[in-house]
């Protein structure tokens, strides 16, 4: 999804939300730093700023803006520097209630430039490995079916296009 935004508006502006060391877009910092694309990482672990920080050539910091703190208390912040081409969530909703989800959604609605994307991941409801992840692990998650994902989206109004969802799960791959 970075990429493809990158490749379409070179100077797109772009937000992490929970971004811990920014592994995804560090796994294509060479394809970053040859655009003039700017971004905004938020992350609660101001630690994973740290290290994520230290990870960026001072070429591609310099067009970075690091807010750490929880992405509820910091939703005012994260508005103030938008509008976004692209919006990317990953590992966040899993942790959060339908409410907490249609919430956040509806806010990161609202910070969207024209024609952009907002990308965010949720476990399945049918993930195979579930019982390992919660029993072995200790790993609790809330987990979501496509039906569960689009009454999150309800609130967002017609800034959704809901024809636009689509559901990949990565273990069938």
């Amino acid at each position: 999804m970075l990429r493809q935004t990158l490749a379409r508006k070179p100077r797109a502006k772009v937000l992490s939300v929970a971004c811990g060391p920014c592994c995804d877009v560090r796994s294509i910092l060479a394809e970053v730093a040859s655009t003039d694309g700017s971004f905004v990482f938020n992350d609660s672990d101001e630690d994973a700023i740290v290290y994520a920080r230290s990870h960026f050539p001072p070429h591609v910091d310099q067009r970075c803006t690091w807010v750490g703190g929880n992405v509820f208390n910091r939703l005012r912040r994260l508005a103030e520097l938008g509008p976004y081409d692209l919006i990317m969530a990953g590992g966040l909703f899993d942790y959060l209630s339908d409410r907490q989800c249609s919430w956040l959604v509806g806010h990161l609605v609202q910070m969207m430039a024209p024609e952009s994307k907002l990308f965010f991941t949720n476990i399945a409801s049918d993930n195979p490995f579930r019982l390992c992840m919660e029993h072995i692990a200790c790993w609790k998650l809330i987990a979501r079916s496509e039906n569960d994902i689009g009454r999150c989206l309800v609130p967002t109004g017609n800034r959704c296009r809901f024809g636009s969802i689509a559901m990949r799960p990565d273990w069938r791959s």
